[in-house]
């Protein structure tokens, strides 16, 4: 086993165990991802030969970094080596066969005591519960012996409670996300002093936990990089994780230590035997709000959120698909993106692409046009999930093949939309935009088939949307394309963007709006902030709710 721990960048202090060969990069179709706009979607490799470990850059724009050399072919990782993608730097652990870095496990305790002995462990063994037999010697009807003072019988009544509550949700049918809260409310019940509680999840082994669900108090927020990394213990030793401020379990980086809360807590959520996400608890400056002796209660809870959990993802078995067909369909998907974002001397080009379900029918690339100018195109197919996916790797394809011949951003889609007519189902489209650049000139022509206008930010910030004259989708109209021609002076900045953009909905169903989008790009001086403002502006609206729609974003700036 290989581990990575993350000294710099916006991971700082997160830790990732690889088993088998891995890809490092941006975007979606990265087995793991790193969170910095200056690494590519798929930027480097470290892969498993024989007892060794080798990482080989995949073609990076900005180039990998090994122990401050520029990676120039594949070398061998040794313990202690130093990794860079970006602004990222990953220090390397390698385990011996058979070395495990887990903690080991709790000894185990006393049965003649009548009280439980102070634990003075911040990570206690799921496999190892508090034995029963400590509250078996207690008198018969001496209460105090199990629970001493009013304060326990009370904890013991609310955690009885707990039970009958959860039991009650989950025989009523309802919204998850109304549920996960209601739940939220019976577990605060029981840790009064905890604050904030979150259910997060992972698509992939290496992708980042994302929060499903959670409950705050007004004015707090979760601390993502805490929550991931006591995630990432909770599975990795498979324990109840129970940490505090003077104390945390061994993955945890020296790093996060100043913001860890007084009291936190991590357990896996699983159901019939699969795990299903991480249950979290903390609060923030209470010491005593959570102990060791509680993970035994805490794993109980998590069976009860895994059950509840599950009764909604039962709920959509009809759409679920098995791990290796989504695997199968991203790696398709993932040929029809580009590989690295394009450098051209006096430019500066940034991208982002996510999609709603996994996989996505959102489209975009940079190509070459038949006379040596750059193309950039960006779609939208009509859809989402698995079937625009499939129709978007089909368009992806004769793209690249009609752009060898075209000789202007009108043609490229009159070429593309003969193409793709006959093989389009009813009621199938894909609007789409076409933009030439001309490096030397500063000039883009622009040709729209039913796509949303781009935005143009002018140096001094005012922000136009482009006139352009606007053609039906591909594979409905006419088959008649137009071009309009933007003049860029140096310090302008284009916006290419999907409908996941202004139309994305949060919780209360209000749209991003275009209007946002203006007041955020009127902000941003260079292409790489207006990507990173605009992805966490849509990230932040969407709150605890999952996107509903596929988001490409190209931003073009003149310098």
């Amino acid at each position: 086993m290989l581990e990575l721990f993350v000294e710099a960048g916006p991971q700082s202090g997160q830790r990732f165990a690889l088993v088998a060969s891995t890809v490092l990069g941006r975007g979606q179709f990265a087995d793991l991802v790193i969170a910095d706009l200056a690494v590519s979607r798929r930027h480097a490799q470290i892969e498993p030969e024989g007892v060794v470990w080798l990482l080989r850059d995949l073609e990076s724009a900005n180039g990998t970094r090994h122990n401050g050399k520029v990676l120039l072919a594949p070398v061998r990782l040794d313990d202690g080596d130093a990794v860079e993608l970006g602004q990222t730097r990953l220090r390397v652990r390698v385990a011996d066969r058979g070395e495990t870095t887990a903690a080991p496990p709790p000894l185990p305790l006393p049965l003649a005591a009548h009280e439980p002995p102070e634990v003075t462990m911040m990570e206690s063994d799921v496999s190892l519960p508090v034995p029963r037999g400590v509250y078996e010697t207690s008198p018969p009807g001496d209460l105090k012996a199990f629970a001493p003072g009013s304060e326990r019988r009370q904890q013991v009544v609310q955690r009885l409670q707990f039970f009958q509550r959860m039991a009650e949700l989950m025989a009523i049918a309802g919204v998850m996300q109304h549920q996960m809260r209601d739940a939220f409310a019976v577990l605060a019940d029981v840790f009064p002093l905890c604050s904030r509680f979150a259910l997060v999840v992972r698509d992939t082994p290496h992708r980042p936990w994302r929060v499903l669900a959670q409950r705050v108090s007004a004015g707090d927020e979760l601390d993502l990089g805490i929550v991931q990394a006591l995630a990432n213990a909770a599975q990795g030793s498979n324990r109840v994780v129970i940490a505090g401020a003077d104390s945390a379990p061994a993955p945890i980086a020296d790093a996060l230590m100043p913001r860890m809360p007084a009291a936190a807590a991590a357990v896996i959520l699983a159901n019939a035997g699969s795990q299903l996400g991480v249950l979290y608890l903390d609060a923030p400056e209470d010491v005593d709000a959570l102990s060791a002796r509680d993970a035994d209660f805490l794993l109980s809870c998590a069976g009860q959120f895994g059950a509840l959990f599950a009764t909604h993802r039962q709920a959509e078995s009809g759409r679920l698909v098995h791990a290796d067909e989504f695997e199968l369909t991203r790696r398709v998907q993932r040929r029809f993106l580009p590989l690295a974002t394009p450098r051209f001397d006096g430019y500066e080009i940034a991208d982002s692409y996510s999609a709603a379900r996994i996989v996505g029918g959102d489209l975009f690339d940079f190509l070459t046009l038949v006379d040596g100018r750059s193309l950039i195109f960006i779609g939208d197919v009509s859809g989402k999930g698995f079937p625009a996916a499939l129709l978007m790797a089909r368009i992806g394809a004769h793209l690249r093949a009609v752009a060898t011949r075209a000789r202007n951003a009108a043609e490229v889609l009159r070429l593309l939309d003969a193409q793709i007519r006959p093989e389009l189902d009813s009621g199938m489209f894909m609007t789409a935009i076409a933009a030439v650049l001309d490096v030397a000139r500063g000039s883009v022509d622009i040709a729209s088939a039913g796509h949303p206008m781009p935005l143009l930010r002018r140096t001094d910030a005012s922000i136009e949307v482009l006139p352009l004259v606007a053609a039906p989708a591909l594979g409905v109209g006419s088959g008649s394309f137009y071009e309009s021609r933007v003049d860029l002076a140096r310090g302008d900045g284009l916006l290419f963007y999907t409908d996941g953009l202004d139309e994305a909905r949060n919780a209360a169903d209000e749209p991003f709006g275009l209007a946002r989008v203006k007041s955020l790009l009127v902000a941003t001086r260079s292409a790489g902030q207006a990507i990173e403002t605009l992805t966490s502006a849509v990230e932040a609206h969407y709150g605890d709710i999952e996107p509903f729609d596929d988001l490409a974003l190209i931003a073009l700036w003149r310098r």
